[in-house]
């Protein structure tokens, strides 16, 4: 896939590889193929390539490919990382777009991830499978407020389990 802008053109090329299989890497991550760099004077700049490496849940039997909350996150967090590398713009490669201090280079793929929870993304895409209607605000509340309780820190959960089923914790 390539990255385009209406003016400059081709940006640069995203390799998606995200259903697993025998023998491959079995976690989620942007690679980055080769860096965008600045070749010089009256030369085009070096156009970045990336491949998204992920494992996504496949189709079972006829039914659709459908992504699960957290993969579509994953997979936000990593095209974050891909958008970095793509639009970077460096003199030099060993700089160029995921190859710099951790800090900063999480930057864009945590930026992405939040747009996995905002309406006006989701309302793009998410869409039942059966019927074709867009996700509603109020499903996206009542998602992210049961999500929430699973990354609240350890000693948080009980009570909150416990209030949900109506006992007090012990």
């Amino acid at each position: 896939m390539q990255m385009r802008h209406e003016t400059e053109g081709v940006l640069g090329y995203i390799y998606l590889d995200l259903y697993p299989r025998a023998g491959k890497y079995n976690h989620a991550a942007q690679f980055t193929i080769r860096c965008g760099r600045d070749q010089g004077p009256g030369v085009d700049y070096q156009k970045p390539v990336v491949a998204l490496v992920c494992n996504f849940t496949n189709a079972s039997g006829s039914d659709p490919v459908l992504l699960s909350h957290g993969e579509a996150e994953t997979l936000f967090h990593e095209f974050g990382h891909a958008c970095h590398s793509l639009l970077s713009r460096t003199k030099f490669q060993h700089l160029s777009g995921t190859r710099g201090p951790v800090d900063f280079v999480e930057i864009p793929s945590h930026l992405f991830e939040h747009f996995i929870w905002d309406h006006r993304v989701l309302s793009k895409f998410a869409r039942s499978v059966y019927t074709g209607r867009a996700i509603s605000q109020n499903e996206i509340d009542r998602f992210q407020r049961d999500s929430s309780m699973v990354s609240e820190p350890g000693q948080l959960r009980p009570p909150r389990f416990a209030s949900m089923q109506g006992k007090s914790p012990r």
